[in-house]
C-alpha cells in the first residue's frame, strides 16, 4: 500500500514524536512540516498513507487511538474522491480500532458498512477479513459459537483464494477460541496448521504474530511433554528478531513472555524472571501483553515461594481481564488466585475465590455450547484433506 518510502519515513518519525507527547491532534493543525508533507500527496495515495501511518503507529505503541485518528482521515479523503475501495479499508481499520477501545457498537457499525462495500466490490479477501473481525468482537462478548462460525467461514474463503496470511490469522483465532473453551486437542491441530503456513507468509506483522502464538502454544504443551520446549524457544527467538527489526514492541513483549514461560516450565526461575522483566522494558505494552507479563511473574514467584511478590503481581493482573475482554483470562486469574490463597493457608479466601471460579466456568464451559463448538470445528475439518497434518510436534 505504501507509495513513497522517503516521505512516509519522515512523516512517520514526526507523527510518532507528536503522538508520544499526547498532542498529536492539536499539533497536526499547527505543524508546518507535517502540513507540507501531507500537501504533497492527495487522493488515493493520501488515503493509503493515512492507513499505513495509523497501522505502523499502532504496531509501535499498541494504542488504538492512532488507528482511529488516521483511519478517520483516510475515510474522509476516500469519500471526498469517491474511492470505495479505500473507504472499505478505512471502515475495516476503524472497526478494529473501536473493538480494541471496547466501543463495540461503533465497531459493528463500521463492520456492517465494510461488508456492504466488500460485497459490492466482490472483494473476497475483505469479506473473509471482516468475518475475522466479527469473530473478534463476538469473542469479546463471550459469544463463542458465533465467533467460531465466522472464523471458519473466513478460513474457507482465505484457503479458496490462496491468501495465506489471512488463513494463518483465522487458524490463530480458531485455536485461541478452542483453547478458551478448553478443547486443547482441537486447538493444537490449528497450531500445527499454522506452522505449515509459515513459509508462505510474506507479511512481517502476520508472520511475527503467528510465531508468537506458536511459541506460546508450544511452551504450554511443554508442561506435559518437554520435547516441545526447544521448538517453542526456536519460534520465540525467530519472532523476537523480526519484532526488534521492525520495532513491533508489543510482539517483542509477547516473545519475552513466551521465553519466560519456557524457562518457568524448565524450572529455571531466575532466567524466567529476567525474561519477564525484559518484556516490561518495552514502551506502551497493550493490556493483554501486560497481563501475560504479570501472570508470568506471579507464577515464577509462586514457584519459588516468594508469595508476597506472587501476590503483588496477582493484584496487578486483577483488573486487566475485565478491561480487555476475554472471560478466559478471568478464569486464569481466578485459578491463580485460588492456588495462591491455598498455598498461603487463607482457606476462607480460597473458598470464596473457588465459588467465583466455578460460577464463571459454568457460564463459559457450558456443555451444550462446547459440544456445538466442537461440532462446527469437526464439520470444517471433515471436508478437508488432513493427510499432511498430524499431531507430531515440529522440533529442531
Amino acid at each position: 500500500m505504501m507509495k513513497t518510502k522517503t516521505q512516509i519515513g519522515l512523516l512517520l518519525a514526526l507523527a510518532f514524536f507528536l503522538f508520544c507527547q499526547q498532542q498529536l491532534a492539536a499539533q497536526l493543525n499547527t505543524s508546518d512540516s507535517l502540513k507540507s508533507l501531507i500537501s504533497n500527496m492527495k487522493g488515493s495515495d493520501l488515503a493509503n498513507l493515512y492507513l499505513d501511518l495509523g497501522e505502523r503507529l499502532y504496531l509501535e505503541t499498541g494504542e488504538p487511538d492512532s488507528i482511529l485518528y488516521y483511519s478517520k482521515l483516510s475515510l474522509q479523503e476516500s469519500i471526498r474522491i469517491g474511492d470505495k475501495k479505500n473507504q472499505l479499508y478505512a471502515h475495516k481499520y476503524l472497526s478494529g480500532g473501536y473493538a480494541m477501545a471496547a466501543e463495540h457498537e461503533e465497531s459493528y457499525n463500521h463492520l456492517d458498512t465494510a461488508l456492504i462495500l466488500a460485497r459490492e466490490l466482490k472483494d473476497q479477501y475483505s469479506i473473509a477479513d471482516i468475518y475475522n473481525k466479527f469473530g473478534y468482537n463476538y469473542q469479546l462478548e463471550n459469544r463463542s459459537e458465533d465467533a467460531i462460525t465466522v472464523y471458519i467461514e473466513a478460513a474457507q474463503i482465505f484457503e479458496t483464494i490462496g491468501r495465506w496470511e489471512g488463513l494463518a490469522l483465522a487458524y490463530h483465532n480458531i485455536s485461541g477460541l478452542l483453547n478458551s473453551v478448553e478443547r486443547p486437542k482441537e486447538a493444537k491441530l490449528y497450531v500445527e496448521k499454522m506452522i505449515l503456513l509459515l513459509d508462505k507468509i510474506n507479511d512481517p506483522p502476520t508472520e511475527v504474530s503467528t510465531l508468537s502464538f506458536i511459541a506460546s502454544s508450544y511452551s504450554q504443551y511443554g508442561i506435559d511433554d518437554p520435547i516441545y520446549l526447544d521448538s517453542a524457544e526456536f519460534y520465540a527467538l525467530k519472532g523476537l528478531k523480526i519484532g526488534e527489526e521492525n520495532h513491533y514492541y508489543n510482539i517483542c513483549g509477547e516473545m519475552y513472555c513466551a521465553l519466560g514461560s519456557i524457562e518457568t516450565v524448565r524450572k529455571n526461575f531466575e532466567k524466567s524472571e529476567m525474561y519477564f522483566h525484559k518484556a516490561l522494558t518495552y514502551p506502551q505494552l497493550k493490556e493483554v501483553v501486560l497481563y501475560s507479563v504479570y501472570q508470568g511473574l506471579h507464577r515464577c514467584y509462586y514457584n519459588t515461594n516468594e508469595l508476597h511478590l506472587a501476590e503483588m503481581y496477582l493484584d496487578s493482573m486483577a483488573d486487566l481481564p475485565i478491561t480487555f475482554g476475554y472471560e478466559s483470562y478471568r478464569v486464569d486469574y481466578l485459578r491463580d488466585k485460588y492456588a495462591l490463597f491455598r498455598k498461603k493457608g487463607n482457606y476462607f479466601e480460597a473458598l470464596t475465590t473457588l465459588e467465583s471460579l466455578k460460577e464463571l466456568e459454568d457460564s463459559i464451559f457450558n456443555a451444550d455450547r462446547t459440544a456445538r463448538i466442537s461440532e462446527l470445528e469437526l464439520q470444517y475439518n471433515s471436508i478437508k484433506n488432513e493427510s499432511t497434518i498430524n499431531n507430531t510436534p515440529v522440533t529442531f
